[in-house]
């Protein structure tokens, strides 16, 4: 009986004619490429290029902002400023009634300022549960730096997967002071650009979904310009708040002083 080794020396040598060590290289270089294209597509890998999707030292980006609730439709149209993962600034620039109303991020503080009255107003933290602009975002979502890479531990979990995507199941570590219990995330699995996020509480019950479209090129990189959040829970079914990206300059020249509460409502912010 021919042993199976010969048998694949012998096909080695019909598939590769040019000998054992070409065909062996090759060999390693296929396994090379399969073991590179299994760590893209690995569930930290996956994360670590959301983390840094939207992510820069600094930006200036032009947004609307469309918020639908059970009492009113609205679409605000705003200018953001932001200076590493410390400092934002959101201007309302449309509609003309609420013109020039600011909210200010610095590092764990928020501020918002407010023509009609002129003032400026530090939120307390009793106010950071409640909604940001009455949308279904919360003053503590501006706030608070999550980082996939560092908050939480990942799994791929394809369970809820449309064609095409691959999906990635995010458990907050032990010590990480998070609301949701679980947050799965589905890219496409050619782009690996994001297309759903869904976002558990700690009932288990799906309470948050997000949703990415309308795929661009803009500042140099390929995003998703438009986001849309929509709550899931009975009570809160039928609103939504999407974000749409007009245009984005990462990287843009932005200076700490940009940011000092001193100068909110001077008129000379950008």
């Amino acid at each position: 009986m021919r042993s199976t080794h010969s048998f694949s020396a012998l096909a080695a040598c019909l598939i590769f004619p040019f000998g054992s060590s070409f065909a062996l290289s090759l060999l390693g270089q296929v396994a090379l490429a399969q073991q590179m294209e299994a760590q893209k597509s690995s569930p930290e890998a996956i994360m670590d290029r959301l983390d840094t999707l939207y992510r820069t030292d600094s930006s200036r980006a032009k947004v609307t902002v469309e918020i639908v609730n059970k009492r009113y439709q609205r679409k605000l149209e705003m200018s953001i400023v932001t200076l590493g993962q410390d400092y934002s600034l959101i201007t309302i620039t449309n509609p003309r009634k609420e013109r020039g109303v600011t909210t200010l991020k610095r590092k764990t503080e928020i501020w918002n300022y407010l023509p009609k009255i002129r003032r400026k107003v530090r939120l307390p933290p009793s106010m950071m549960s409640e909604s940001w602009m009455g949308s279904d975002l919360t003053n503590d979502d501006l706030v608070r730096e999550v980082s996939w890479k560092r908050d939480y531990t990942h799994t791929i979990d394809n369970e809820l997967a449309n064609k095409g995507q691959i999906c990635v199941s995010s458990v907050p570590k032990e010590d990480v002071p998070i609301a949701w219990s679980r947050v799965l995330t589905c890219v496409n699995g050619g782009s690996s650009l994001p297309e759903r996020q869904d976002f558990f509480d700690e009932k288990q019950r799906l309470a948050r979904r997000m949703s990415f479209g309308d795929v661009k090129e803009m500042g140099g990189r390929t995003i998703p310009s438009k986001l849309t959040v929509e709550p899931q829970l009975e009570e809160d079914k039928g609103q939504s708040t999407t974000l749409t990206y007009l245009e984005i300059d990462f990287d843009a020249p932005v200076k700490e002083s940009e940011f000092q509460v001193s100068r909110l409502g001077s008129g000379s912010l950008k």
